[in-house]
């Protein structure tokens, strides 16, 4: 209960202000770029589709003998799921809970015919196959793709950094040292990750703050997504180059 006040909190926020989780100015949703971003979605998700019509077909083949309360509550954690990232319905990972309430629907049809149940089962094998598959392919070119950025970035940075110079690296960067730095929670985490990468720190957008390695009182080089410029708490001038979302900052004072 202590946490409610929070989670209303957390979804006026969201709807309220732009940008995301609600970060940006005061602004109320464009319900047609909301609208359009849903339909990509749906475009992008039609595994999801198909599973949930087989869903509602079994619903309704065993209708006379469902779980009436296990359906309301799943169908409404479901649709609350859906719509709550609404300022960002393209980051799918947030509709995840939406998969466990679908597992729910299919629960409360108690007394779903033989035929009926095989059928969906092999539906539901050959769809998880396919997104197996899918899965693995994406993460292959993900993979590629952030080697290639990264390699990018880094000869980028060794052409404007000094010798011995500090790298601040901002959010997604692909490099090794803010994967670790971003989820680093104590000094003392952060100090062992400094003795792998001494001349490395990070830029942390949710609290505009940047964390220097130990010893160090100023950077040389910031690599920041371009959407995050404006949250840098440093003056940063024009960038020496740009990289896919990515812009290189040398330090102007």
């Amino acid at each position: 209960m202590a946490k409610y006040p929070y989670i209303i909190g957390w979804v006026w926020q969201n709807a309220s202000h732009s940008g995301a989780y609600g970060r940006g100015a005061l602004a109320r949703p464009d319900i047609g770029e909301t609208m359009n971003a849903y339909l990509v979605f749906a475009g992008h998700s039609k595994g999801w589709m198909v599973w949930i019509a087989v869903i509602i077909a079994l619903l309704w083949i065993a209708r006379k003998s469902i779980d009436a309360r296990l359906v309301v509550f799943s169908a409404v954690a479901a649709l609350i799921t859906l719509l709550l990232p609404f300022r960002m319905p393209q980051q799918t990972r947030y509709f995840l809970p939406a998969g466990v309430a679908l597992i729910g629907l299919v629960a409360a049809a108690r007394a779903v015919p033989r035929a009926a149940a095989i059928v969906a089962c092999a539906l539901a094998g050959i769809l998880l196959a396919k997104n197996l598959t899918d899965d693995v392919r994406n993460h292959r070119a993900k993979i590629e793709g952030q080697t290639t950025l990264r390699r990018q970035i880094d000869a980028a940075v060794q052409q404007v950094a000094p010798p011995g110079g500090i790298v601040i690296y901002g959010w997604r960067v692909p490099e090794p040292s803010f994967a670790l730095r971003v989820e680093a929670t104590e000094p003392r985490q952060l100090d062992e990750i400094a003795a792998r990468y001494p001349r490395e720190g990070h830029f942390n957008d949710w609290e505009r703050r940047v964390y220097l390695p130990p010893g160090a009182t100023r950077w040389d080089v910031a690599v920041v997504q371009s959407s995050l410029v404006d949250q840098f708490p440093e003056p940063l001038g024009r960038p020496v180059a740009e990289i896919g979302a990515y812009r290189v900052f040398t330090n102007p004072r």
